[in-house]
């Protein structure tokens, strides 16, 4: 599919304006002269033989994987990978591992689909890197209207065939608190919505391909749909 991160980001029920701009852009490309390659993996000798003039680099980011026993368990997958197809995941209840704004939009889709929820944020906080108030209030109304359970100051620890066994309460530089302990979450689904990290090897082995070369979106710095449709814009015009 086209539009990236924007497809899995129009998929819950109350982000219909992404939806209606991802569907601009296909009309845009449909209409446009723009020879389109799906399900296609990129590699030097693919771009040395079309050998451009200019190469954009818009592969976006990719999710954190947290480094703990259990993460290949077949229960857990990126919020991406749910949001974009919720119908392979199976079960009643769902623990998201991440308070971002991925983690509490994946909550609530879970939610919309019958998943019993409970979203874990190792901060005291959800929502903590997100500075617009307008989101923030009406993500936090959407959780506590779909009574998706919220545990903050919570580190997930390992996965186990339950779910997921978190500490608690969590301090970021403290370690686990005195009086914290170990606790098993029932989980048929694990969503991992940790952040973004960008592919600097990726980009490394196109950087000499091209007279001309940018990188644009996610895969410059993890930002948001705005962000990296003007960016988008801007080296569209500047071409």
């Amino acid at each position: 599919y086209i539009g990236g991160m924007i497809y899995p980001g129009s998929r819950p029920k109350f982000k219909e304006d992404v939806a209606r701009a991802l569907d601009w852009f296909k009309m845009e490309m449909e209409q446009s002269n723009i020879t389109l390659n799906l399900n296609t993996t990129v590699t030097s000798e693919i771009v040395e033989k079309i050998a451009p003039d200019a190469l954009v680099i818009a592969i976006g980011a990719d999710p954190i994987i947290p480094d703990v026993p259990g993460i290949e368990k077949p229960h857990v997958d990126t919020a991406v990978n749910i949001l974009s197809n919720i119908s392979k995941y199976k079960g009643s209840k769902a623990v998201v591992i991440g308070g971002g704004d991925v983690g509490c939009e994946t909550a609530c889709y879970l939610a919309d689909n019958e998943f019993k929820v409970t979203l874990v944020e190792i901060l005291d906080k959800i929502l903590e890197e997100n500075d617009i108030t307008e989101i923030k209030l009406r993500l936090t109304d959407l959780l506590k209207e779909k009574n998706v359970e919220i545990m903050t100051e919570t580190k997930l620890n390992k996965i186990i065939d339950e779910g997921v066994e978190v500490l608690v309460p969590y301090d970021k530089q403290q370690g686990l608190i005195e009086s914290g302990r170990q606790l098993g979450l029932e989980a048929d689904v694990v969503a991992i919505a940790i952040n973004s990290k960008v592919n600097n090897d990726f980009i490394n082995m196109l950087t000499m391909k091209a007279e001309e070369f940018h990188i644009i979106g996610d895969c410059e710095y993890p930002g948001h749909i705005r962000e990296a449709v003007e960016s988008g814009e801007r080296i569209g015009r500047l071409l």
